[in-house]
């Protein structure tokens, strides 16, 4: 079951057999490449985690899909709450979706922790577990009413992606031409999402947005931008990798070595020009 993009069929009341594993946990963990990888703590930007050996109704993970998962040795999973985008009725159904991911937790307590702050992380480490960090792709289950963001973060929301792919209340998705940026309302949203000390993802978001929204913020401590933009989207007219200027801040590029899309290349000739302008190209 891939529990992080379709929707979880299991009710609350499923009946759940919880097995022991002794020292599994750890064993897969040692598996987990060189010591040096081993002892990093690794988080996964923007994902999600799913059991394609179980049944779509089982909230238990099977034991080879929690031996894979430990065995990657990532610590935490910045994981997407579904539904993404401006769905109808979304509060509810992000609501729904927080209830489901309790569940599948409480049912994998051997393996899953759930992470609402940093010491969370070295605890899930320490203990040869994953933590769950709960994210959304969109405000638009907000909109006009900022209380809901602190709503949010009291059901462990800890990550809020400001717009998905296309225009919300907030701003331009990276898929709207208009490219009209960020609203009034997207810089009140922005400074509830600071004051309540969450992360802020600008991932999915138009080229004018991303800039002015970093431009919001007070503080590069609480920013999260990822250009993430599948190739798909480039299919579209008028939708191109665009040169942004943006404030110094420490940044990092990761990607799958073996991955050798065309746009990506198109991506790393872009990022060659701009180190080598700054100086800073290998």
């Amino acid at each position: 079951m891939d529990i992080s993009r379709r929707g979880l069929i299991a009710g609350a009341g499923a009946t759940v057999a919880l097995a022991a594993m002794p020292g599994k946990a750890a064993r897969a963990r040692e598996d987990a490449g060189p010591a040096w990888y081993r002892g990093a703590m690794v988080i996964d930007g923007l994902g999600g985690i799913g059991d394609p050996y179980a049944p779509e109704d089982q909230l238990r993970f099977s034991d080879r899909a929690r031996t894979e998962l430990l065995s990657t040795g990532v610590t935490a999973v910045n994981l997407t709450v579904t539904p993404v985008g401006n769905d109808p009725d979304i509060w509810t159904k992000i609501n729904h979706g927080l209830d489901m991911w309790g569940y599948v937790i409480a049912a994998n307590p051997d393996f899953l922790v759930p992470v609402r702050k940093a010491g969370d992380l070295r605890a899930a480490k320490t203990a040869g577990k994953m933590g769950l960090i709960y994210g959304t792709q969109d405000t638009s289950m907000v909109g006009a009413a900022l209380d809901r963001i602190a709503a949010l973060k009291e059901r462990g929301v800890r990550v809020m992606q400001l717009t998905y792919n296309l225009r919300n209340l907030s701003g331009d998705g990276s898929l709207e031409p208009g490219n009209a940026g960020l609203s009034r309302l997207g810089h009140a949203t922005i400074e509830r999402i600071e004051a309540e000390k969450l992360l802020l993802d600008l991932s999915h978001a138009g080229a004018r947005t991303i800039r002015e929204g970093i431009a919001a913020v007070n503080t590069r401590e609480g920013l999260l931008m990822l250009t993430k933009r599948a190739a798909s989207y480039y299919a579209t007219p008028q939708i191109a990798f665009v040169e942004i200027d943006l404030p110094a801040m420490p940044s990092a590029l990761v990607r799958r070595v073996d991955d050798h899309r065309p746009i990506l290349q198109e991506l790393d000739a872009l990022l060659l020009r701009i180190a080598e302008r700054y100086g800073v190209a290998a």
